[in-house]
């Protein structure tokens, strides 16, 4: 179990620098969350995952994959709909579309997706 299971960081870079190595191995966080700066291909993803499970505590690795603007496999995957315009699309394309997202971040060992909550937009909402 790691040290601060509710301490959540984040890393600077493609790969782990000594520097970051060091800290995180002294802070233990819960979590690490990747973003877009991350994370370039496949392979060099699952070699930053894989350094970041030989941590001491083995913390969650996270990413924050909504669609839309909020992509952070944005460089693997390419665009994905955001949540309001896949609504347009129906529940099964919502299913099919989560089930790929969880596919890709499954191969590249992230075992937490940040995925969207389910807003409902009512009438004059700021999310319609």
């Amino acid at each position: 179990m790691s040290g601060h299971p509710w301490l959540v960081c984040g890393v600077a870079g493609l790969q782990l620098s000594p520097e970051e190595r060091a800290l995180l191995q002294a802070l233990q966080p819960g979590g690490v969350i990747l973003f877009a700066r991350n994370l370039q291909s496949p392979a060099q993803a699952q070699d930053l995952v894989a350094s970041l499970r030989e941590l001491s505590g083995s913390p969650y690795v996270a990413v924050d994959l909504e669609g839309g603007r909020v992509n952070r496999l944005r460089a693997l995957l390419g665009e994905l709909p955001s949540p309001q315009e896949l609504s347009r699309h129906g529940e099964e394309a919502a299913r099919a579309l989560g089930e790929a997202c969880g596919a890709a971040c499954a191969a590249l060992w992230i075992n937490v997706d940040l995925a969207p909550v389910v807003d409902v937009a009512g009438e004059g909402s700021f999310l319609a």
